[in-house]
């Protein structure tokens, strides 16, 4: 029994090595199981981020094609009332309102037809 003095000793150390390295252990466990739930929410918003940039995407297309349909009728209109418009060299009010048409920037909110009546219809809703 000369070695049971050492023996308990060296259990004593071992099992509080065991312990201190159980907790570290089970603390990188723990911050492991955190960033795996992190991983998780940013992988869900880069798929909400992505259907919400196809969405985007559809009403900026949609957007520049109304755009573009305005001009187009503008066009058309201003060729269709040369005549008017150039008619005793002088402005008519037709030329103005087709002329303010084709410079906004902006969808309007209801569509006017040539000689200012509203059709009532919405070229865009989002404002």
């Amino acid at each position: 029994m000369p070695y049971a003095g050492i023996v308990k000793t060296i259990g004593i150390i071992m099992l509080v090595l065991g312990v201190w390295f159980r907790g570290g252990y089970d603390v990188e466990m723990s911050w492991r199981d955190k960033a795996a739930e992190l991983q998780a929410k940013i992988d869900a918003a880069a798929v909400k981020s992505k259907e919400a940039n196809k969405e985007l995407d559809a009403k900026v297309t949609n957007n520049r094609n109304v755009i573009k349909d305005r001009v187009n009728e503008n066009n058309k209109a201003i060729e269709a009332n040369r005549n008017s418009i150039n008619a005793e060299c002088r402005v008519n009010d037709t030329a103005w309102m087709l002329y303010n048409r084709a410079l906004e920037s902006k969808l309007s909110r209801g569509t006017i037809t040539i000689d200012g009546t509203s059709t009532g219809t919405k070229a865009s809703t989002s404002r």
